[in-house]
């Protein structure tokens, strides 16, 4: 059974399509009328619930170069950083559970205490590296839930990657920040399209399969 937000994300291609910047149009993608934009937000959204993301990771993600009020991993603009980072900003500020009777927050356990030290890192290629690899994951459940077809995914890959040279254009422009050659949240979700789709798991409980 698909989550609620793969609901959503299904309903965002049925009705959005005609909002969605196709490739090379002169226009910069507004992430908030584009489907591929909105599934990244869906995507990290989803992501961090799942996987219970600690408050200090999102304050590490979210970091901002103290001199130049940059943001230090999200490019200014961009049609896939921004849905990404609006994603983190929200959950950021979410909420505790209600009828709960331990405070509790967020859904998982947490992530890998390897990748916590890598958005420590004092170096910015390492905290890249880190927040590649959870959103690479993240898009790619994004994927596997919307049960795209061999040729839907190819469109979803160029897609991504249209937005992708959008916001590489984007960090040429506005970076202050010489060393910061990729943009994660782009290289992450076109890299997630590409992945071949896994095999679904089909959970029998009473009568009802998921």
């Amino acid at each position: 059974m698909r989550t609620i937000l793969a609901v959503l994300t299904s309903s965002l291609i049925a009705g959005s399509m005609s909002h969605a910047a196709e490739p090379g149009a002169r226009h910069a993608t507004v992430w908030t009328e584009d489907t591929y934009s909105q599934a990244v937000f869906f995507a990290v959204l989803e992501g961090l619930y799942r996987d219970g993301v600690s408050s200090e990771v999102v304050g590490l993600v979210l970091a901002g170069d103290p001199t130049t009020r940059q943001s230090d991993h999200f490019v200014y603009a961009c049609p896939l950083c921004t849905p990404a980072r609006e994603a983190f900003r929200l959950y950021q500020r979410r909420p505790r559970f209600d009828g709960l009777k331990m405070p509790k927050d967020t859904l998982g356990a947490g992530i890998p205490a390897a990748v916590v030290e890598q958005l420590r890192s004092p170096e910015k290629q390492p905290r890249l590296d880190a927040l590649q690899g959870l959103i690479e994951t993240w898009v790619a459940r994004r994927m596997d839930s919307l049960r795209l077809t061999a040729d839907e995914r190819r469109e979803w890959e160029e897609a991504m990657e249209a937005r992708r040279k959008e916001g590489m254009a984007m960090l040429e422009r506005m970076s202050a920040d010489p060393s910061w050659k990729n943009c994660a949240i782009c290289d992450a979700s076109t890299k997630a399209c590409r992945q071949p789709a896994r095999p679904r798991r089909v959970v029998r409980r009473g009568d009802r399969y998921f």
